[in-house]
């Protein structure tokens, strides 16, 4: 695995995972070596293994399937595990990060915006991506709202301070 011989790490993590205390580990690290290897169905089906032997997995599982989904360009779909996660591990910061950048990808401004003050919160990224993000998200809202003063009006109080301070 750590020779980067990703073909050969699956085969032998998958052949190993029968004799494994813990077999999910080795379906888990096998997604992942099929994934670098660029075969994203078999990592896939190990990633269901591991779901099926081990129902505690789901949380590495649901990670590790997000990521593949990110990977092959497949957003919406990552996107959507990455929600469910958050409903089951709502305080997970790296499931909140992935999720605030999917979002971020789609341009989901009516999503991303309630998730913004944890972020913050948290501090999941630097200063200047999470201003990024403030004003990505506000500019988004402004322009998919319409044009009722009323609407736009509880949009712009609803951006951080620091995005109406610097369009101030």
């Amino acid at each position: 695995y750590m020779e980067g011989n990703w073909a050969r790490a699956s085969r032998e993590l998958v052949r190993a995972a029968e004799d494994s205390d813990s077999p999910a580990v080795n379906y888990l690290l096998a997604a992942r070596a099929s994934r670098a290897n660029g075969e994203n169905d078999k990592a896939e089906r190990y990633l269901a293994a591991a779901e099926r032997i081990d129902a505690k997995a789901t949380k590495a599982v649901g990670i590790s399937r997000a990521e593949l989904l990110l990977d092959s360009g497949q957003t919406a779909a990552a996107a959507q595990v990455l929600e469910g996660l958050r409903l089951a591990y709502p305080k997970d910061p790296r499931i909140l990060g992935m999720l605030v950048r999917a979002l971020d990808e789609l341009s989901d401004w009516q999503k991303l915006q309630p998730l913004l003050p944890e972020m913050r919160k948290l501090e999941l990224f630097d200063e200047t991506q999470r201003q990024a993000l403030d004003l990505a998200t506000c500019t988004g809202l402004l322009q998919d709202a319409d044009a009722d003063v009323a609407v736009l009006e509880q949009l712009w109080r609803g951006c951080s301070e620091a995005v109406r301070a610097d369009a101030g």
